[in-house]
């Protein structure tokens, strides 16, 4: 008789550079997948049923990954402890700001998840200073109207939902200076700072030089503007 338990991934913990092995529990067939450096390794007895089982996680993981990885986290800092997860997620080169997003889903307590939210709209939830009250509601208005992260953020704002096209006009979409100082402070902690730099080869550190050169340039126009503005305001 064909067994017909749920979908399951079990996976178990690899020494660095070996393959994660997930098995989906769906029949006789062993269900077995390998996740390597270069992609899939998808055992040959797979059934239709168990193939279709493996694209629905492939769809789970690309919109709700950062909420698994804030679930990771959190089991992990329960039952390891916080230092291992920290230790864990440097050695294993996690991006910072997927990171940082998932420590922010974590502030989300469980009963304001719904299936129709993602990540982006934990991460506005928990900016936002709302009472947890005021948050509940926003959560279940957002799932309900399917409100985009943006949306939700201008609705929370406003006291009241922002339509598309309102958001639009009130959401240029343009990446602010202080968004792209994150990026470049991401960066440096990645190559090791100046001395990280230092260590490169002479065309990477040109190359480096050249893109970050037109944000001096503007840096010192600046300077030059407010030393003006200043030297005025003190006459």
């Amino acid at each position: 008789m064909e067994n017909t338990t749920e979908q399951t991934e079990t996976v178990t913990a690899p020494p660095t550079n070996s393959s994660i092995e997930l098995a989906i529990v769906k029949g006789q067939e062993s269900g077995i997948i390998r996740c390597i450096d270069t992609g899939l390794e998808i055992a040959p007895d797979l059934t239709f049923e168990q193939w279709f089982e493996l694209l629905g996680w492939i769809r789970w993981a690309r919109h709700k990954l950062t909420i698994g990885l804030a679930d990771a986290i959190a089991y992990g800092n329960m039952r390891f402890g916080m230092e291992k997860v920290n230790d864990s997620l440097e050695q294993l080169e996690f991006d910072l700001p997927m990171v940082k997003a998932a420590i922010t889903i974590n502030s989300i307590p469980p009963e304001l998840r719904y299936p129709e939210l993602s990540a982006d709209h934990y991460v506005e939830l928990a900016r936002a200073e709302l009472s947890k009250k005021e948050k509940a509601k926003w959560a279940k208005t957002a799932a309900e109207l399917k409100l985009t992260p943006t949306q939700l953020r201008l609705s929370m704002a406003e006291g009241e939902v922002v339509d598309t096209a309102a958001a639009r006009q009130l959401s240029t979409g343009v990446i602010t200076i202080p968004g792209i100082r994150q990026e470049f402070d991401v960066w440096m902690h990645r190559v090791g700072g100046i001395e990280g730099v230092r260590k490169m080869d002479y065309d990477t550190k040109q190359e480096i030089f050249e893109e970050l050169e037109p944000l001096m340039l503007f840096a010192i126009k600046l300077e030059e503007e407010l030393s003006g503005a200043a030297e005025a305001i003190s006459e």
